[in-house]
Protein backbone atom coordinates (compact mmCIF):
# COMPACT_ATOMS: atom_id res chain seq x y z
CA UNK A 1 0.00 0.00 0.00
CA UNK A 2 1.39 3.10 -1.08
CA UNK A 3 2.82 5.37 2.21
CA UNK A 4 2.22 8.61 0.57
CA UNK A 5 0.11 10.72 -2.03
CA UNK A 6 3.27 10.92 -3.92
CA UNK A 7 3.57 7.58 -3.92
CA UNK A 8 -0.11 6.79 -4.66
CA UNK A 9 -0.23 9.28 -7.72
CA UNK A 10 3.17 7.67 -9.08
CA UNK A 11 1.47 3.95 -8.39
CA UNK A 12 -1.67 5.30 -10.12
CA UNK A 13 0.33 6.70 -12.92
CA UNK A 14 2.39 3.57 -13.68
CA UNK A 15 5.16 6.42 -13.17
CA UNK A 16 8.87 6.05 -12.53
CA UNK A 17 9.52 9.96 -12.78
CA UNK A 18 10.44 11.05 -8.88
CA UNK A 19 10.73 14.70 -9.80
CA UNK A 20 7.08 14.81 -11.20
CA UNK A 21 5.21 17.14 -8.67
CA UNK A 22 2.59 13.64 -8.63
CA UNK A 23 1.23 15.12 -5.28
CA UNK A 24 0.20 18.15 -6.87
CA UNK A 25 -1.29 16.45 -9.39
CA UNK A 26 -3.20 14.52 -7.70
CA UNK A 27 -4.89 16.94 -5.66
CA UNK A 28 -5.86 18.58 -8.18
CA UNK A 29 -7.70 15.48 -9.88
CA UNK A 30 -9.04 14.54 -6.63
CA UNK A 31 -10.51 18.18 -5.65
CA UNK A 32 -11.60 19.06 -9.39
CA UNK A 33 -9.54 21.75 -10.32
CA UNK A 34 -7.60 19.53 -12.83
CA UNK A 35 -8.95 20.79 -15.96
CA UNK A 36 -6.06 20.36 -18.32
CA UNK A 37 -2.74 17.88 -18.05
CA UNK A 38 0.36 17.46 -19.78
CA UNK A 39 1.15 13.89 -18.76
CA UNK A 40 4.75 14.50 -17.74
CA UNK A 41 7.74 11.83 -19.67
CA UNK A 42 8.56 8.81 -18.24
CA UNK A 43 5.28 7.05 -18.38
CA UNK A 44 4.71 3.85 -20.20
CA UNK A 45 0.78 3.15 -19.94
CA UNK A 46 -2.14 4.91 -18.57
CA UNK A 47 -3.48 2.40 -15.65
CA UNK A 48 -6.88 1.51 -15.18
CA UNK A 49 -9.05 4.32 -13.97
CA UNK A 50 -6.16 6.93 -13.69
CA UNK A 51 -8.31 9.30 -14.82
CA UNK A 52 -11.60 7.68 -14.10
CA UNK A 53 -14.44 10.27 -12.87
CA UNK A 54 -11.92 12.97 -13.79
CA UNK A 55 -15.18 15.08 -14.30
CA UNK A 56 -13.78 19.19 -14.75
CA UNK A 57 -10.64 17.53 -17.31
CA UNK A 58 -11.10 19.42 -20.30
CA UNK A 59 -7.54 19.06 -22.39
CA UNK A 60 -5.03 15.67 -21.96
CA UNK A 61 -1.52 15.08 -23.78
CA UNK A 62 -0.11 12.00 -23.81
CA UNK A 63 3.42 12.47 -23.72
CA UNK A 64 5.63 10.06 -26.12
CA UNK A 65 6.67 6.82 -24.68
CA UNK A 66 3.19 5.95 -23.45
CA UNK A 67 2.14 2.25 -25.26
CA UNK A 68 -0.99 1.75 -23.96
CA UNK A 69 -3.89 2.67 -21.80
CA UNK A 70 -5.48 -0.55 -19.75
CA UNK A 71 -9.11 -0.38 -19.05
CA UNK A 72 -11.48 3.12 -18.09
CA UNK A 73 -8.62 5.68 -18.37
CA UNK A 74 -10.91 8.53 -19.37
CA UNK A 75 -14.11 6.77 -17.94
CA UNK A 76 -16.60 9.17 -17.35
CA UNK A 77 -14.31 12.50 -17.71
CA UNK A 78 -17.55 13.68 -19.24
CA UNK A 79 -16.12 17.42 -19.72
CA UNK A 80 -12.87 16.57 -21.77
CA UNK A 81 -13.19 17.43 -25.04
CA UNK A 82 -9.48 17.23 -26.48
CA UNK A 83 -7.20 14.33 -26.06
CA UNK A 84 -3.59 14.48 -27.97
CA UNK A 85 -2.45 10.60 -28.41
CA UNK A 86 1.19 9.83 -28.68
CA UNK A 87 2.97 8.01 -31.63
CA UNK A 88 3.89 5.47 -29.46
CA UNK A 89 0.26 4.56 -28.59
CA UNK A 90 -0.35 0.83 -30.00
CA UNK A 91 -3.18 -0.28 -27.91
CA UNK A 92 -6.46 1.66 -26.21
CA UNK A 93 -8.33 -1.20 -23.40
CA UNK A 94 -12.00 -1.06 -23.15
CA UNK A 95 -13.70 1.63 -22.05
CA UNK A 96 -10.87 4.10 -22.28
CA UNK A 97 -13.15 7.35 -23.20
CA UNK A 98 -16.68 5.34 -22.10
CA UNK A 99 -18.72 8.24 -20.88
CA UNK A 100 -17.06 11.19 -22.48
CA UNK A 101 -19.50 13.09 -23.92
CA UNK A 102 -18.03 16.26 -25.07
CA UNK A 103 -15.20 14.50 -26.69
CA UNK A 104 -15.43 16.28 -30.30
CA UNK A 105 -12.21 14.74 -32.44
CA UNK A 106 -9.64 12.11 -31.90
CA UNK A 107 -6.46 11.14 -33.38
CA UNK A 108 -5.73 7.66 -33.28
CA UNK A 109 -1.96 6.72 -34.76
CA UNK A 110 -0.74 4.48 -36.35
CA UNK A 111 0.95 2.02 -34.22
CA UNK A 112 -2.58 1.23 -32.21
CA UNK A 113 -3.77 -2.29 -33.05
CA UNK A 114 -6.82 -2.53 -30.85
CA UNK A 115 -9.59 -0.08 -29.83
CA UNK A 116 -11.16 -1.69 -26.94
CA UNK A 117 -14.90 -3.10 -26.35
CA UNK A 118 -17.13 0.46 -25.23
CA UNK A 119 -13.76 2.38 -25.90
CA UNK A 120 -16.10 5.26 -27.30
CA UNK A 121 -19.47 4.27 -26.23
CA UNK A 122 -22.09 7.62 -25.12
CA UNK A 123 -19.19 9.98 -27.00
CA UNK A 124 -22.50 11.74 -28.43
CA UNK A 125 -20.29 14.53 -29.71
CA UNK A 126 -17.68 12.47 -31.07
CA UNK A 127 -18.09 14.25 -35.02
CA UNK A 128 -15.00 12.38 -36.41
CA UNK A 129 -11.99 10.37 -35.89
CA UNK A 130 -9.06 10.25 -37.61
CA UNK A 131 -7.14 6.81 -37.82
CA UNK A 132 -3.19 6.96 -39.20
CA UNK A 133 -2.68 3.22 -39.82
CA UNK A 134 -3.52 1.69 -43.05
CA UNK A 135 -4.27 -1.37 -41.41
CA UNK A 136 -7.49 -1.10 -39.57
CA UNK A 137 -7.47 -1.40 -35.69
CA UNK A 138 -8.85 -4.41 -34.06
CA UNK A 139 -12.44 -3.61 -33.05
CA UNK A 140 -16.02 -4.77 -31.67
CA UNK A 141 -19.55 -4.65 -31.91
CA UNK A 142 -19.71 -2.26 -28.91
CA UNK A 143 -16.88 0.11 -29.43
CA UNK A 144 -18.78 3.20 -30.63
CA UNK A 145 -22.06 2.59 -29.33
CA UNK A 146 -23.98 6.26 -29.11
CA UNK A 147 -20.93 7.75 -31.44
CA UNK A 148 -23.71 7.22 -34.35
CA UNK A 149 -22.47 10.04 -36.39
CA UNK A 150 -18.87 9.86 -36.29
CA UNK A 151 -16.98 10.17 -38.97
CA UNK A 152 -13.65 8.10 -39.59
CA UNK A 153 -10.92 9.65 -42.03
CA UNK A 154 -8.25 6.69 -43.03
CA UNK A 155 -5.16 7.12 -45.15
CA UNK A 156 -6.62 7.17 -48.47
CA UNK A 157 -5.29 4.14 -49.85
CA UNK A 158 -6.90 1.85 -47.07
CA UNK A 159 -10.35 2.94 -47.67
CA UNK A 160 -11.33 0.12 -49.39
CA UNK A 161 -9.24 -2.35 -46.92
CA UNK A 162 -11.29 -0.55 -44.12
CA UNK A 163 -14.35 -0.75 -45.42
CA UNK A 164 -14.45 -4.72 -46.07
CA UNK A 165 -13.06 -5.85 -42.62
CA UNK A 166 -15.35 -7.60 -40.67
CA UNK A 167 -16.80 -4.84 -38.17
CA UNK A 168 -15.76 -1.94 -39.80
CA UNK A 169 -17.69 -3.06 -42.74
CA UNK A 170 -20.76 -1.95 -40.80
CA UNK A 171 -19.27 1.27 -40.33
CA UNK A 172 -18.86 2.09 -44.36
CA UNK A 173 -20.76 4.78 -44.75
CA UNK A 174 -18.75 6.84 -42.38
CA UNK A 175 -15.50 6.16 -43.63
CA UNK A 176 -13.78 8.36 -45.72
CA UNK A 177 -10.09 9.54 -46.85
CA UNK A 178 -8.05 11.70 -44.97
CA UNK A 179 -8.00 13.62 -47.70
CA UNK A 180 -11.96 14.58 -47.41
CA UNK A 181 -11.51 16.22 -43.78
CA UNK A 182 -11.56 19.53 -43.74
CA UNK A 183 -11.49 21.45 -40.23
Amino acid sequence: MASTVTELMMRRMGARNLSVDWESILKALIDGSLIELDIPSGITELRASVFRDAKNLQRVTIPEGVTKFNGSAFYGASNLESVTLPSTLTWLGNYAFLNCGKLKNITIPSAVTNLGQQSFQNCNSLEYMILESTTPPTIYANTFNSAITCLFYVPDSAVNTYKGTNIWSDLASRIFPISDLTT
